[in-house]
């Protein structure tokens, strides 16, 4: 089991270092320069450079910290695991910070939790995430060529980034649909392409949008304007169950203005 935490962990490390290669090659500026250091150090690595060791090992240690705050790949409780994965990597591959004679050994049922943390928070995952992500599916909407029909649209969202992807993105899109939606800039204000992708996402992730989509509306619903209920009303003509997201004060209020 020790050899397998320090595995799991190296596969991490390894596997991040390629997803930051694969955004730089998108075009992702804190990605290229990430990839440019790594680049430099290497050499000097080789050539037994104590100052670039020292620095090759504070890459690793703050990878994933980094890949969190610049790239945003990780949830609150993804960084957990991940750290807890890194803190027993360490536990195994240096026994002499346990001030014990016994080397440490973790249980298998650990040692299994962590491959499954892994995979599903970093192996199996692809690298755009994070507010690039949201980012460029806002974009995708926002494009007079996204299709207005639910299914084609699920095709193009999968497409461009919502399969498989992590709940904070999920819910990070639904946010920007339903602002764009009310709020936003002419190419997603009450736009049908817009009312579109947000039945489409709430269709692939009902349990990851409907909670958004309550509190996004309630919130949005104590400012908004008349001239704004139009919007809404194409909303729940497309997504009829908003209308049971609305709180009573926000429900009320509408009934009232539309008497």
């Amino acid at each position: 089991m020790t050899r397998c935490s320090v595995a799991t962990w190296i596969a991490v490390v390894y596997d991040l270092i390629a997803k930051i290669r694969e955004l730089a090659l998108g075009g992702d500026a804190a990605a290229q320069s990430a990839v440019s250091e790594l680049a430099n150090l290497q050499p000097r690595v080789e050539q037994n450079d104590q100052i670039a060791i020292r620095r090759i090992l504070q890459i690793e240690r703050e990878i994933v910290d980094e890949a969190n705050q610049k790239f945003g790949f990780f949830d609150g409780q993804q960084l957990l695991d991940l750290h807890r994965l890194e803190a027993d990597r360490n536990r195994c591959a240096h026994p002499t910070y346990q001030g014990s004679e016994q080397p440490y050994a973790p249980s298998a049922e650990l040692a299994r939790a962590h491959l499954v943390h892994a995979v599903r928070h970093v192996l199996a995952t692809p690298p755009v995430q994070g507010k690039a992500a949201t980012a460029s599916i806002v974009r995708l909407v926002e494009s007079s060529l996204f299709p207005i029909d639910v299914e084609r649209a699920k095709v193009q969202l999968r497409l461009g980034g919502l399969d498989r992807p992590r709940d904070s993105l999920v819910r990070a899109v639904a946010d920007n649909l339903v602002f764009g939606l009310f709020e936003g800039t002419v190419t997603l204000k009450g736009q049908r392409r817009t009312i579109t992708a947000l039945q489409a996402t709430f269709e692939l992730y009902p349990g990851l949008v409907e909670p958004r989509l309550r509190h996004t509306l309630n919130n949005l619903g104590r400012r908004l304007g008349d001239d704004d209920l139009y919007f809404f009303f194409g909303l729940l003509l497309h997504l009829p169950l908003t209308w049971a997201f609305r709180g009573n004060e926000n429900r009320n209020a509408h009934s009232t203005s539309n008497e």
